[in-house]
């Protein structure tokens, strides 16, 4: 069922904005840089502009996303502190000792507010982009364009990855961009989480008579276009389905069967290839066979090679379940219900950081059942819950994460919504026939593979994956003819009773939108101030001649400069307010006179008190050097391989212990 006759021109414009973006996102690095992100969420926010208001739009497309996001916002609501200890006791004691010296302050259960507002405004642009993808792919032409962009990204990100493959020895990628970092090549001071490979080492920043802690971030292995290989690995899962869906669409009644299932297998060889043996993405390809088996059982008509292919997905998926069982359960001498000769490679599974990462995503949702800790603010969680000489920013499963940070509450609306995505996906399964069917089971895959990738990484959290995401999902639910017209022209909306004007609910999400939009150019300018305060805190370190430490100066006093002019903009920025501190710290250093280091050291203070008021769990803030101790050295039990950090598991981690898990830094006398 169509909702119009005809598409319009706007509708036009937009499928052109989304399939542009479909190909360069993940060009552009996974759009993990701070402009190439803010220019894809441009380009969605004008997409679901032209769609939105194309013509007469179904209250649910636009206050499905609306909802949602508003519901996350409570997470935002300053809430007295006897009423916060029951909702979010983390968060309550975190704002507490924040807070000290202010008995009556109230808190909020995001620990990290800034963090969690951008994070919503993100969702909100990308749920947005969903329903505008489901809108528009209720057209057969655009349909087709939207999976040809898919399919060509597909081709030229697993082109890219088999042609340049890994980064070079000296971190360099696709031959053009630098990875390495200027005080150590596998480490970064100057990148965000996003353009990391998820994982932090803690270097102690001495200046004179006090230290400070900083996340230098482990840079990525860069793999194709990505910077991280798993994030390779989860773009190929992506769009390979959608590729391969439309070259069975395309190549039938027209090539031999055998041409075509050769071609099929060759680059479905190729990518695992590719994802398992060159990447090294473990889940990768475990996601991408997941996903490929997938589409042979959405697209077989046979009914015994369809049972073949259902019984081969059940297996893969209870596999891959029972691996997951194994891995976060804390099941104590599973190597020992293995052969001896399996048994090394099981120690060596169960010792990957992912394995932490979700281990102590479930000890903050049971610290926090109801509402979480704040979208967004894992990486600040877990350094209270595991203190060691490196922390991570992703929980490297989205779902516990997403556990972690929302709650109950949070989790139990995304089951909400992908019970409906399952529902017509059953649908589609029952109904779809023919040449249609063939097309459109590539994106329902792609569906399957994301989600199973998504248990092992955090490809939902880089934006050109995200973005993929979105449009797949978007193109699988629109696949699905609804039994209810999304125009409300035609009646049978289920708000038809509410007496309002056609054109407020596409205005409310367009204007949110857009606003969402402007603040998260705001923090892109404000990501490049900060940027600017780590160069010269950077230049500061390596400073080591007369001339070096003048020019060093020079560049910390127009850093401050330019970042206090950016906190008048973004003033509930803790991490901004946090390095101006910093940065003034190390430009007392170079001071002469005792007043003009005096005074320095009082901004500092300030700065520092500004950033705690902003963020309850702040790293960062400079402490006293102790006396006769030597920096922390990484212990033996940690050594890096590749990009991630390898832990020997602890003892002691099963499922029921895991309810003691709020740090005493976090805790506050009743």
């Amino acid at each position: 069922m169509t909702v119009a006759t005809s598409p319009t021109r706007s509708e036009a414009v937009a499928v052109g904005i989304l399939c542009a973006s479909v190909v360069l996102a993940p060009l552009a690095l996974g759009s993990s840089g701070t402009w190439p992100r803010l220019a894809l969420e441009t380009a969605m926010t004008l997409a679901v502009g032209c769609w939105a208001f194309s013509r007469s739009i179904s209250v649910w497309l636009t206050a499905t996303p609306l909802l949602v996001v508003s519901l996350i916002l409570l997470q935002l609501m300053p809430l007295p502190d006897s009423l916060l200890v029951y909702l979010a006791p983390v968060s309550a004691g975190a704002w507490k000792v924040a807070y000290e010296g202010i008995p009556e302050a109230w808190g909020r259960i995001s620990v990290d507010p800034a963090a969690t507002l951008a994070a919503a405004r993100r969702l909100l642009i990308g749920l947005a982009t969903i329903a505008a993808v489901i809108g528009l792919g209720r057209y057969q032409s655009y349909r087709k364009k939207l999976i040809a962009a898919v399919s060509i990204s597909g081709a030229l990100i697993l082109g890219l990855g088999l042609i340049f493959g890994h980064a070079t020895k000296e971190r360099v990628m696709l031959g053009l961009f630098k990875l390495a970092g200027p005080l150590q090549p596998n480490h970064s001071p100057l990148i965000m989480p996003v353009e990391s490979a998820g994982v932090g080492m803690a270097d102690w920043v001495t200046i004179d008579w006090q230290r400070y802690l900083v996340d230098s971030a482990a840079v990525g292995d860069g793999f194709g276009s990505y910077i991280y290989s798993n994030h390779f690995a989860g773009g190929v899962t992506l769009t390979l389905p959608v590729l391969l869906a439309a070259w069975l669409f395309l190549t039938s009644n027209r090539l031999h069967n055998a041409v075509r299932y050769a071609g099929m297998a060759v680059a479905v060889v190729a990518a695992a290839w590719s994802v398992g043996w060159i990447a090294e993405s473990r889940a990768g390809v475990a996601s991408l066979i997941l996903a490929c088996i997938t589409l042979v059982a959405v697209v077989v008509v046979r009914p015994w090679p369809r049972r073949i292919a259902a019984a081969m997905l059940a297996l893969n998926a209870g596999a891959i379940v029972l691996l997951l069982v194994v891995l976060l359960g804390g099941v104590p001498g599973v190597a020992d219900l293995v052969p001896r000769a399996w048994q090394a490679a099981i120690v060596h599974l169960l010792a990957d950081a992912r394995t932490l990462a979700v281990q102590i995503a479930i000890r903050m949702f049971c610290a926090s059942p109801l509402l979480g800790t704040g979208l967004n603010t894992y990486q600040d969680i877990f350094p209270q819950f595991y203190k060691d000489t490196f922390s991570l920013f992703y929980a490297h499963n989205d779902y516990a994460q997403l556990l972690a940070e929302t709650g109950i509450v949070g989790t139990a609306i995304a089951v909400l919504l992908a019970t409906r995505l399952w529902m017509l996906g059953v649908r589609f399964y029952r109904e779809a026939k023919g040449a249609y069917r063939t097309l459109n089971a590539g994106p329902w895959a792609a569906v399957a593979g994301i989600a199973t990738h998504s248990a092992f990484d955090w490809n939902l959290h880089l934006p050109a994956n995200a973005f993929l995401a979105c449009v797949v999902v978007g193109l699988s639910a629109s696949s699905v003819p609804s039994r209810t017209n999304l125009s409300r022209n035609n009646g049978n909306d289920a708000f038809s009773w509410i007496q309002i004007p056609e054109y407020v609910p596409q205005m409310g999400l367009v204007a949110a939108c857009v606003l969402s939009l402007l603040f998260l150019g705001r923090d892109a300018i404000s990501d490049t101030t900060q940027l600017q305060l780590r160069q010269a805190i950077v230049t500061d370190r390596l400073a080591t001649k007369k001339t070096d430490r003048q020019a060093a100066a020079d560049a910390l006093g127009s850093a401050i400069r330019a970042g206090t002019a950016m906190a008048r903009w973004n003033s509930g920025s803790a991490p901004l307010a946090l390095l101006l501190g910093q940065a003034h710290f190390h430009l007392a250093s170079h001071a002469d006179k005792p007043a003009a280091r005096e005074a320095l050291i009082v901004s500092a203070n300030d700065w520092f008190s500004r950033a705690k008021r902003r963020c309850a769990i702040l790293r960062g803030v400079p402490e006293p050097i102790p006396k006769q101790q030597p920096n922390p050295q990484p212990p033996d039990r940690t050594k890096k391989v590749g990009a991630a950090i390898q832990i020997k598991p602890r003892t002691g981690w099963p499922a029921g212990t895991m309810l003691a898990c709020v740090l005493p830094e976090l805790s506050y006398p009743a």
